[in-house]
């Protein structure tokens, strides 16, 4: 499916997330602060970046900024403390999530981010679409454009 990359302080988050999103077909990677995922980032290419914002001596929402400044990578904030909504600079990112312990909150805010992704990889395939035509094609995975089974009615028949 996507290739992610987790950051987050908790090993036993780490652990769980990593877990729980391979199981679901994801690659994942793992870095324990800011400063291993700035490393990660230079060196490999990810689709999406799911990001704790408390880190023990940094902070989420500065390594937001400098993703924002370097990288077209979507983000998910993954706090425990839903204060951080209300933080301008957590709006940079394409998604937000109280950590629970229902973990279908994440997959589903993953998977809505992915989507939105792969839409926009889709219109810069076909810029001609307007905003919901897909014409029968599908995203099938990142960076993947399906064409649909058969072809499509031309939209002025000649008779």
């Amino acid at each position: 499916m996507a290739r992610l990359l987790l950051v987050d302080d908790d090993n036993n988050i780490r652990q769980l997330y990593s877990l729980m999103l391979s199981e679901e077909g994801h690659d994942v990677e793992v870095a324990a602060s800011a400063s291993e995922a700035e490393k990660k980032l230079t060196y490999n290419n990810y689709d999406l970046l799911l990001l704790d914002i408390k880190l023990k001596n940094e902070c989420g929402l500065d390594l937001l900024q400098k993703i924002r400044q370097r990288h077209d990578l979507p983000v998910v904030l993954c706090s425990a403390y839903s204060c951080y909504k209300d933080d301008f600079t957590s709006w940079l990112a394409d998604g937000y999530v109280v950590k629970s312990s229902d973990p279908q909150k994440l997959m589903g805010e993953i998977a809505r981010v992915l989507a939105k992704k792969n839409i926009s990889l889709l219109a810069r395939f076909v810029p001609s679409l307007g905003p919901g035509q897909l014409c029968g094609y599908r995203v099938s995975g990142p960076g993947e454009l399906q064409a649909p089974h058969s072809p499509l009615p031309h939209p002025n028949p000649v008779r």
